[in-house]
């Protein structure tokens, strides 16, 4: 018996499943190469290069990649409370040293610097998550405009030279 391509229409996506399609897009994205994705999937390279410029793969993609970003964020949320939880250990109850004399790990307070060190960087992480940095950033950028602008003009001034004595006329030199 031989097989029969569906025909496309509305609503049908001819004889490739929509499994295959998904396992074609993410084996794209993981290899970046749509000559291997065809090999890895069996699915013609005429076929991918055509899926590759319709609506649906670009959705696709994105769904895909926003999926992955939300299992990274939820790795990295992981991560950030449990260094958290130790630094807070550490500042609380103080660091782990070696005491030679008594053989023993013992607790340390904190320096001071070190715990001004980790506030800082804190308080700089969680305003920059919050986009309170970029503001300041902006505001920065505008003053280093206004310097530059400030110092072409005491050049130029720097550059000028008097005309007249009596009208104190003054010429920039261009």
């Amino acid at each position: 018996m031989s097989r029969r391509r569906a025909k496309k229409g509305p609503g049908n996506n001819g004889h490739w499943s929509d499994n295959q399609r998904i396992g074609a897009v993410t084996t794209y994205l993981a290899s970046g190469n749509l000559s291997l994705t065809s090999v890895a999937t069996n699915i013609p390279l005429a076929t991918l290069n055509r899926w590759k410029i319709s609506p649906w793969w670009k959705q696709l993609v994105e769904d895909i990649r926003s999926e992955e970003n939300l299992h990274l964020d939820a790795k990295l949320a992981k991560v950030v409370n449990k260094s958290v939880e130790q630094l807070l250990d550490r500042v609380e109850n103080g660091d782990y040293q070696y005491d030679q004399k008594t053989g023993q790990m013992v607790r340390v307070p904190v320096k001071a610097r070190d715990a001004a060190k980790i506030t800082t960087d804190m308080i700089d992480r969680r305003q920059l998550l919050q986009g309170k940095k970029v503001e300041q950033a902006d505001s920065t950028r505008k003053v280093e405009e206004r310097l530059l602008k400030l110092a072409e003009e005491f050049g130029k001034f720097a550059r000028s030279k008097v005309i007249d004595n009596e009208a104190k006329v003054i010429e920039y030199a261009s």
